[in-house]
């Protein structure tokens, strides 16, 4: 960071700063990716930020899974409420975790669109938000950014379950209130996350499959934009259930 300092210093503003990797003791690739050092340099510089793993590593098959990795160690999460931070809880944790942010307070959802945006613009990282569609829904006038206003760089991930999935787990799953669960727990709205996301002119899509969805969430986060990945709730509570007992 000094070196770049000086360079600025002298009249050239034109700095990238590339991570190559370091000499360690490590044989097996032909240097140590230091993937901790993108988010150390976000939060310590101005300066754009890239990474080559191909130099670092040398190897074909470890370019692809060594640029994810730099992409995300550089990135902020945020964690919509009801099932996608329960999910979230169950994943493994990174050796270099990105920061995570989610919204607490009387109704949960409310505002989940709008916090991610501010996160976004205050940490001025790639930010990546994971919520369900009703809490979409919920805040969708977020999308309305006017053209004089900031844009994050923001995905918003939707993962549309045609309503609310959490109550699939609970006792009003149960048979004798299959009559009213859909209208009073579930309360599917009915609405298009992928047609609302465009009436506001945000880019969107719709991924179908794991492969499609694995493969969209790679690419880098640039300006914002909608990912709508369908899921299906009708097996909620078994596949609950088979993860808290570990079968």
């Amino acid at each position: 960071l000094m070196a770049a300092e000086y360079i600025m210093a002298q009249g050239n503003g034109d700095v990238i700063l590339c991570e190559r990797g370091i000499r360690t003791y490590e044989t097996a690739t032909r240097n140590t990716l230091d993937v901790a050092a993108m988010p150390v340099l976000k939060r310590e510089t101005h300066l754009p930020v890239m990474v080559d793993p191909s130099h670092a590593e040398g190897r074909a098959y470890l370019v692809a899974p060594l640029a994810m990795a730099a992409v995300a160690a550089g990135q902020v999460l945020c964690l919509g409420n009801s099932n996608p931070i329960r999910d979230a809880d169950l994943a493994p944790v990174a050796s270099a975790p990105v920061p995570v942010f989610a919204n607490r307070g009387l109704s949960g959802i409310d505002g989940s669109l709008s916090t991610a945006i501010g996160v976004a613009l205050a940490t001025g990282a790639p930010t990546t938000l994971l919520c369900g569609d009703l809490a979409f829904f919920h805040d969708s006038g977020a999308l309305a950014i006017g053209p004089t206003e900031p844009r994050p760089d923001l995905r918003v991930v939707v993962a549309d379950d045609s309503g609310g999935s959490i109550f699939a787990t609970l006792e009003y799953a149960q048979p004798r209130f299959a009559a009213a669960f859909e209208r009073v727990f579930a309360t599917p709205t009915g609405l298009d996350p992928v047609a609302l996301a465009a009436a506001y002119g945000v880019p969107v899509r719709r991924v179908t499959s794991l492969a499609a969805a694995a493969e969209a969430l790679s690419e880098p986060v640039v300006g914002l934009e909608v990912l709508v990945v369908g899921i299906d709730r009708s097996g909620r509570a078994e596949q609950a259930r088979r993860i808290a007992t570990g079968t």
